[in-house]
């Protein structure tokens, strides 16, 4: 994406995407901190494995982690680093 910028120059954005994978699935995600993601859509899960995609300009980094189980579908969960 080229943005104009001030004085007439153009400046570049990265591209970005998060995202979770669990077992067969993957679901988008619209925040990552240090110890917390929020899930695009709400969702029920168990505590599990599962790995946390970060890609920018398409260049994926994986990070396995241990996700929090939740008792009702929300969009925020804890997570540790395995």
């Amino acid at each position: 994406m080229i943005a104009p910028a001030r004085g007439g120059n153009s400046a570049f954005s990265t591209e970005v995407g998060l995202s979770l994978e669990l077992l067969h699935a993957q679901l988008p995600v619209s925040t990552v901190e240090p110890d917390r993601f929020v899930l695009a859509e709400p969702q029920q899960l168990g505590e599990c494995d599962a790995v946390l995609v970060i890609s920018v300009n398409g260049e994926p980094r994986r990070v396995p982690i241990r996700v929090l189980a939740s008792e009702a579908p929300v969009r925020e969960f804890a997570y540790s680093v395995r």
